[in-house]
């Protein structure tokens, strides 16, 4: 139940050419970008300073989320571009808090890493069967399916606990986990009960996505396009798929299907530019004749043909 194979050899063809035209216009919007991305990467390394690294690897994830949805929208699935949409949103709220107040950045950088390396240390303990996650998990999952998933024969999970604790107990992360600390402490002395999930959440910071999207004053946007991005991940959207319906049948959005693709196709190039514009404003001034002029004359015109095209506009 392919949209492909409802239609025509030729319709195909004329379907597949419009694909290709808005996964251009996403792919000129990311040209742009990692343009840019070089650019930056050049002066993080003429600083010479490692905490540089973790807003360069965010910023090639966020390339790697758009880049897949370049690839679906080549092939006509809007559907399967929300999680990937989400997960750019998602780091570039990371990124502008990273980048927010320049005497915070290091200390935020600091606290990514550290978060990091904290769920690989969750993880390594409930490999651990003798550790008390690791005795824990065991208990609760006893007779599930794959229960023995997390019994790793070929994994020294002792070895990996000894790795991420010595890690996180280096001067590197002492003011994390003095903040941290102070966190807890704050929680038991007023009774209220303080879950620390997030790395963003330190120093009074946001507690949710929402609450970072709502500090970095992205509120709407996060109401309007993260939660329907969301709806997919978490399968709840499974009613959007009807296209109408008779007295004996009812007519379902078929797999690879390209309805909603314009609208996917402007939201990746517009998430693109939105990051642009924040680098250039925030690391790369020099570079805003040259990407503006990319935007100007390739780009903007791309985005309205995707808007001029009718058909497939109907929201996933």
């Amino acid at each position: 139940m392919f949209h492909d194979n409802e239609l025509d050899a030729s319709e195909v063809q004329k379907f597949h050419n419009a694909y290709n035209k808005m996964a251009d216009v996403i792919q000129e919007s990311l040209t742009s970008y990692l343009w840019m991305y070089d650019e930056i990467q050049t002066d993080f390394y003429k600083d010479g300073h490692d905490i540089h690294s973790i807003v360069l690897m965010l910023l090639l994830d966020f390339s790697e989320a758009i880049d897949g949805v370049v690839v679906l929208v080549r092939a006509g699935s809007a559907k399967n571009c929300n999680s990937l949409m989400r997960t750019a949103f998602e780091i570039q709220l990371q990124l502008r808090f990273l980048l927010e107040e320049r005497n915070k950045y290091e200390q935020r950088c600091l606290a990514y890493e550290y978060f990091n390396h904290r769920y690989f240390l969750k993880i390594a303990e409930k490999c651990d069967p003798d550790s008390q996650q690791g005795k824990q998990l065991r208990k609760e999952t006893m007779g599930h399916f794959c229960e023995g998933i997390f019994d790793l024969k070929d994994r020294d999970a002792k070895h990996d606990t000894k790795v991420y604790k010595d890690k996180m107990d280096s001067q590197r992360y002492a003011t994390i986990k003095q903040e941290i600390s102070d966190m807890k402490q704050k929680s038991k002395s007023t009774k209220s009960k303080t879950t620390i999930d997030n790395w963003f959440s330190l120093w009074n910071g946001p507690r949710s996505v929402k609450e970072l999207a709502y500090h970095l004053k992205w509120g709407p946007l996060y109401e309007i396009y993260y939660r329907k991005w969301s709806s997919t991940s978490h399968g709840a959207s499974a009613l959007r798929r009807i296209l109408g319906a008779s007295q004996d049948r009812i007519d379902l959005n078929p797999i690879r299907s390209p309805v909603g693709l314009p609208a996917v196709s402007v939201d990746a190039s517009r998430q693109v530019h939105l990051l642009i514009e924040f680098l250039l404003t925030t690391l790369v001034p020099r570079c805003r004749e040259h990407v503006m002029n990319r935007y100007a004359n390739i780009v903007k015109p791309g985005i309205a043909f995707i808007e001029k095209i009718e058909g497939l506009s109907e929201v996933t």
